[in-house]
């Protein structure tokens, strides 16, 4: 398996995954609330009729066209944005096609041009900078590609040489070291600053 057919594949995999069960509850969603339309129009026209044979009063039918018709207005309302939810998740496998005939057309590209990436690239989150117990920072990146959304690169552990390990060591050794160093620095500078402050 090449690696584009093992990218399709994963990509399928993390899009489609959860379509089956989403579009059975939404279908479900949209049957049961167009069966509430379909009632309140029925009962809204027995009611108008009830209203113009005067078995209710005006006030009566008021009340309750208004609470039908709101009832009504919300169902319709849903009923689209449970549609629209519908036929996007129904466009999964077109966005996919779509984002493979994009990588088609840029594979062989040995530089990528800002407009190239522009063509991948939807929105880039940036989080705010964090420290971990060791004082070493980090900083989450999410990248939204065309077409997919959110793509998280699988990461494998790196495997280090013991040369690397040893030098790995060294740096976070000296990190930490010269982090204790303008601490220590620190400390220094306001003892002193509070020597100079206080009265003699």
């Amino acid at each position: 398996m090449t690696n584009q057919e093992e990218f399709l594949t994963r990509l399928q995999r993390e899009i489609l995954t959860e379509q089956p069960e989403q579009t059975k509850q939404l279908k479900k969603g949209i049957a049961a609330k167009n069966k509430r339309v379909a009632e309140l129009d029925r009962l809204l026209k027995k009611l108008y009729e009830n209203y113009a044979l005067e078995k209710i009063p005006e006030e009566r039918f008021d009340a309750l066209s208004a609470e039908y018709e709101s009832e009504q207005t919300q169902l319709e309302k849903a009923v689209l944005d449970e549609q629209r939810q519908l036929d996007e998740i129904q466009s999964g496998e077109d966005k996919i096609e779509r984002f493979m005939a994009l990588v088609e057309r840029y594979r062989d590209c040995t530089e990528y041009s800002d407009e190239a990436l522009r063509q991948f690239v939807e929105k880039v989150i940036v989080h705010e900078t964090v420290k971990d117990e060791d004082g070493e920072r980090s900083r989450e990146i999410e990248v939204y590609l065309n077409f997919i959304g959110k793509f998280d690169i699988p990461v494998q552990p790196v495997e280090l040489s013991p040369k690397e390990q040893k030098r790995q060591e060294a740096l976070k050794k000296r990190r930490i070291h010269q982090r204790n160093k303008r601490a220590q620095a620190r400390q220094e500078r306001m003892n002193a600053q509070l020597k100079n402050e206080s009265p003699i």
